[in-house]
């Protein structure tokens, strides 16, 4: 196969973007996209090589399989190592058992199926993830587990019949994508049939490139770089991913590998020193800035400067140019002499993947993971306290196969007469209601649909989240049982944006415009449920600055009386908008309880006190939090009126 440089020069355009947007550099929305151009790369350069490997008759499946272990494993295996002594000095508890539990996976190259479970890639939460980024080498390692295989079975059916099954193949595998954003769209992100299209666009075009070498054209490649740009710039976590919005970087990657040859602007680009520099190096590039982000981000309480992560974007290339020279290249040019007989590379592969393993699975027990801390009486109090509802998981909907509003749980008593309504931030409102109304015969209705803001009656939102939000209310207002209905949502998230990522900064992403359609969708739920029903508006909680664990762990053993979440001018100034546009129109038809007059005092809102946590994570109450919310609720229902 002819080297051509302008491919290394795309792949600096897939790794640059990737590292920024993990970074948090929001200008980079779409940097995810790289990982999708570096799978069309891939699946380019491998079907050529074996392709032309079957034309010559000298292709190997134990020779592909080699090669494809001397190129990934080296690196992904030193860069693990690498992860473990600063994941067990700085991981919390719980965080070191997820990572634990994703060593295993990550060896055995499904970790894709691990994360799709744990954690959302666009979450807050994968931010303290290292080895998050693994998912993709999981999905292009299991896609090569059955590529070779069919194209050595596939090829005596000759090349255009294959060509025709892969175009096939492409077309379901997309088709597949676009229903699965749909229905389930974390699952959809890390699964391989989902993703396995992009790769095959990259197949079809070695295919095409083979049979008859498209002609360099400025205006064909111009427009596939065009597409590469506007999805990193344009794109953002809501766009739908991956899914027809997929064609467009993809389709970019494939029109530039098919006519941006030499001789055209765009590869004249990308055959610039510097990309192609940064291309050879990419792979171990990526290998190394999701564990420097991740633990740059763990060891500290807020989100870290922008010049921290700065510092560690040139961290990342210069350990990434070292193990490339001194890792990537003598591995792949065997001249490692541990790892030359084929024998021997698979052995040594098999010791190193089962050494990670023993030591994920040793190091995700409680007892491993908990014991590396020694911690006060008082904090061990605020652990043990800092509990979700136990009926989340069971009770707490999402997605388009989402529990029916009249299927949705009740608590303690079959006279179910409250109604408990919103997204996360009343699941454990709804359980400490239940709590504090058993004694009296009540039970407690939870609907509650996970990120889900309001969305009633309106064209701009059409998603699960809004089906679902018409179905409840209609449920509540045909159900004559109900008397009363406590709302609650994360509302200044939903007008605002999150915090997480840039406290101590204020949020403030989303337009005028926007925010005004949430107003209106709050305000149509809250006058239809008021006409028949007592409702209860509950304001969202403060958002505290990090996890409630963190805080925990980091507050000093000698000021734990009370652990501070946030200061009252931060959460004052998150909330100026509600307070301006929305709080007048929400009194006018429901008591408002509000949240920070129970949890916070003239300077700071706090996440717990005395051993009691308020919080089990950064913005949701603990039972013990929701049970105090609740005793400003009681006085407020029908029942407790009567």
């Amino acid at each position: 196969m002819k080297y051509r440089r302008e491919i290394d020069g795309l792949r600096s355009i897939a790794v640059i973007p990737v590292i920024l947007f993990h970074a948090g550099f929001t200008s980079f929305s779409g940097g995810y996209v790289g990982v999708d151009i570096f799978f069309v790369i891939s699946g380019y350069l491998i079907t050529s090589i074996i392709v032309g490997d079957l034309e010559n008759g000298t292709f190997s499946i134990t020779n592909f399989y080699v090669r494809r272990i001397r190129r990934i494993l080296p690196v992904l295996v030193v860069v693990i190592i690498f992860t473990l002594p600063f994941a067990w000095a700085w991981m919390l508890p719980l965080q070191f058992e997820e990572f634990s539990r994703s060593l295993v996976f990550v060896s055995l190259f499904v970790s894709n199926y691990f994360f799709k479970r744990e954690v959302g890639y666009f979450d807050s939460d994968s931010d303290y993830s290292p080895l998050l980024h693994t998912w993709s080498l999981a999905i292009e390692e299991q896609y090569y587990v059955i590529f070779p295989v069919f194209l050595l079975l596939a090829w005596r059916l000759g090349k255009n019949r294959v060509f025709s099954i892969l175009i096939i193949f492409s077309i379901l595998s997309l088709l597949f994508s676009e229903f699965g954003w749909r229905t389930s769209p974390n699952n959809n992100f890390y699964s391989t049939p989902a993703r396995a299209w992009e790769i095959l666009a990259g197949a079809i075009s070695a295919l095409l490139w083979i049979n008859n070498s498209r002609k360099p054209n400025d205006i064909v490649s111009g427009f596939g770089f065009s597409c590469i740009i506007f999805s990193i710039f344009y794109f953002d976590d809501n766009t739908p991913f991956p899914s027809i919005y997929t064609l467009i970087p993809v389709l970019g990657t494939s029109l530039i590998i098919l006519y941006g040859t030499k001789g055209t602007l765009v590869a004249k680009l990308l055959s610039t020193k510097m990309l192609v520099g940064i291309g050879l190096i990419s792979y171990s590039a990526y290998l190394w800035h999701q564990p420097l982000f991740a633990f740059a981000r763990i060891r500290s309480l807020y989100e870290p400067d922008k010049w921290i992560f700065l510092t560690l974007v040139v961290a990342t290339f210069s350990l990434a140019f070292l193990s490339w020279k001194f890792i990537e290249q003598p591995f792949r040019k065997n001249r490692v002499t541990f790892f030359q007989p084929k024998l021997r590379v698979f052995s040594t592969s098999s010791l190193f993947a089962s050494g990670i393993i023993i030591f994920g699975i040793y190091s995700q027990t409680p007892d491993v993971s908990g014991k590396r801390f020694d911690l006060t009486s008082s904090q061990i109090e605020y652990i043990s306290t800092s509990n979700s509802s136990p009926k989340r998981n069971a009770c707490h909907t999402s997605g388009w196969e989402y529990l029916e509003p009249s299927l949705a749980c009740s608590y303690f008593s079959k006279n179910v007469r409250i109604a408990v309504l919103g997204d996360s931030h009343s699941v454990e409102l709804a359980y400490a209601l239940a709590i504090a109304l058993e004694p009296e015969g009540i039970g407690v209705q939870q609907l509650t649909f996970s990120s889900c803001f309001p969305t009633y009656e309106t064209e701009t939102f059409s998603n699960a989240c809004a089906e679902w939000t018409q179905e409840a209310i209609r449920w509540i207002l045909e159900n004559d049982d109900i008397t009363d209905v406590v709302m609650s949502y994360r509302i200044h998230a939903a007008l605002n944006g999150n915090h997480e990522r840039i406290y101590p900064e204020l949020p403030g992403e989303n337009s005028d415009a926007y925010r005004f359609e949430i107003i209106s969708s709050l305000e149509k739920i809250l006058f239809d449920l008021s006409q028949t029903k007592n409702v209860i508006y509950v304001a969202q909680a403060p958002e505290v600055a990090a996890t409630f664990e963190k805080l925990v762990y980091w507050t000093p053993s000698n000021q734990t009386d009370q652990l501070i979440g946030i200061s009252r001018e931060w959460w004052s100034k998150r909330t100026q908008f509600f307070d301006e546009n929305m709080r007048n129109m929400v009194a006018s038809m429901a008591p408002i309880v509000d949240i920070s007059t129970v949890l916070c005092d003239g300077e700071y809102c706090y996440a717990g006190s005395n051993g009691i946590s308020y919080y089990f994570d950064d913005d949701h109450l603990s039972i013990e939090g929701a049970l105090m919310v609740v005793e400003e609720i009681l006085p407020l229902l029908t029942k407790m009126q009567q």
